[in-house]
């Protein structure tokens, strides 16, 4: 009996490792709701993983929007721009301007970003849309993740 659930064990374990690179996501953002007071600010953890589908994540790049739509003339997601990877200068909405701040790490594959000064006008759902090139044909890929953030009146 002992024989076999150590058998047992190391046939999950050789599965584990085996599929666990096929069944992940290249991005997570957490939490996938923030209640939050108005007048705080919100940090959102982003992390891209180092690889997905057993291929090496590479050449990464990401825009982050408020109220995010699938856009189906563009084929892709758009919305309020709030940050974009690929511009030194984002061009941010006027409703956050200065209020939003990219906290994240690139170099270490972490997209996280931060929003201060929340307004009631704030609430709503917020969306990253990840670009990344894999594989030998580095062909582009894309992802999208989204959270909603929830603004309370103050409480006093």
């Amino acid at each position: 009996c002992h024989l076999l659930v150590r058998r047992w064990i190391l046939i999950k374990l050789h599965y584990l490792i085996l599929f666990s690179g096929s069944l992940s996501k290249p991005l997570s953002v957490t939490p996938k709701l923030l209640n939050v007071w108005e007048g705080s600010c919100a940090v959102v953890s982003c992390n891209i993983q180092k690889e997905y589908n057993n291929r090496i994540i590479n050449h990464v790049s990401f825009a982050w929007y408020f109220q995010p739509s699938f856009n189906n003339t563009l084929n892709d997601y758009s919305g309020v721009l709030l940050y974009n990877s690929n511009q030194t200068a984002t061009e941010v909405s006027s409703e956050f301007s200065n209020r939003v701040k990219f906290v994240g790490d690139l170099g270490n594959k972490n997209c996280s970003l931060k929003i201060s000064q929340l307004r009631l006008s704030d609430k709503g759902f917020y969306g990253i849309r990840l670009y990344w090139k894999a594989g030998k044909w580095q062909t582009q890929n894309k992802w999208f993740e989204e959270l909603e953030i929830i603004v309370h009146g103050k409480y006093f």
